[in-house]
């Protein structure tokens, strides 16, 4: 997992939880488990280096300006287990709601511009 650049991922904890069979081996599904997570871009905790499973908070910061991401779990959120500069979080839900309300504002002003054209549209 290091050598391919994964080394959130290369931790004994995920190991385990990928290995529901518990034979100390991934077994086919588990490695197309460990394939899906990878390519979906599944996030890791930035303070527990867990899977980010259901909730989980994001610094709107970094999320903003595009850099790398920093995700925290809810416990390791709520108990401030973490080393960060920046003090926004939010969690995921609230931002895919953000970006849905941010993208249907965009969608309706390009609507009203192309209504603003079209009204003002030259003959030749």
């Amino acid at each position: 997992m290091k050598r391919n650049g994964h080394t959130k991922m290369a931790n004994r904890p995920f190991f385990d939880y990928l290995n529901e069979s518990r034979t100390g081996e991934l077994e086919f599904m588990e490695v197309m488990t460990l394939f899906y997570i990878i390519k979906s871009g599944r996030k890791i905790c930035d303070g527990c280096d867990g899977l980010l499973k259901g909730t989980f908070f994001s610094c709107t910061d970094c999320f903003a300006a595009d850099d790398e991401s920093f995700n925290l779990c809810s416990k390791c959120f709520t108990e401030s287990k973490y080393v960060h500069p920046h003090k926004h979080f939010l969690d995921n839900y609230i931002i895919l709601e953000n970006m849905k309300l941010t993208l249907a504002e965009k969608e309706k002003k390009i609507r009203q511009m192309e209504a603003a054209m079209a009204n003002h549209q030259v003959s030749y």
